[in-house]
């Protein structure tokens, strides 16, 4: 009866633990979205990323959804340590166009600060002071659609 307890508690953790995630490779081209196209706007909506780690180092590119996908964006700060990614991103100083398709000038700057959790399939972040997170899934097929949003 011991026995079959301990088994029975000892698989009841092992059930409940998150599963281990793969640690990102030191070196490649990392795409990560939650991307999706809705059906009657056509507007974008959600967020992708480009992480590019060479003997350069760590670049990241940040594309977000108004409407219209803006961006890409190069990100500051970039903080990668182990599973925790760390960045700001100005998604507020964009080169602005008038109806003549003439620069317009710069909007003022907004700078975000994000972090979170990244591994080799996915990636999960938030704002710094909020509970709001996103989880955007790597992209492994670039051949693949963007879908519509739900």
């Amino acid at each position: 009866m011991m026995l079959r307890r301990l088994v029975l508690s000892t698989l009841a953790v092992a059930f409940a633990l998150p599963g281990w995630a793969t640690p990102l490779p030191r070196y490649g081209v990392f795409v990560y979205s939650n991307l999706c196209w809705g059906k009657e706007s056509g507007d974008a909506a959600g967020n992708r990323l480009m992480l590019i780690r060479d003997g350069d180092g760590d670049r990241l590119f940040w594309e977000w959804s108004d409407g219209p996908l803006e961006g890409p964006v190069a990100v500051t700060s970039l903080h990668l340590d182990g599973g925790h990614i760390a960045f700001d991103v100005d998604i507020g100083s964009q080169d602005t166009v008038d109806g003549a398709g003439k620069f317009a000038g710069k909007e003022k700057p907004y700078i975000q600060h994000l972090s979170g959790s990244i591994f080799a399939e996915a990636i999960v972040l938030g704002s710094d002071g909020t509970n709001r997170r996103e989880r955007l899934p790597r992209l492994v097929t670039f051949a693949a659609k963007t879908g519509e949003c739900h």
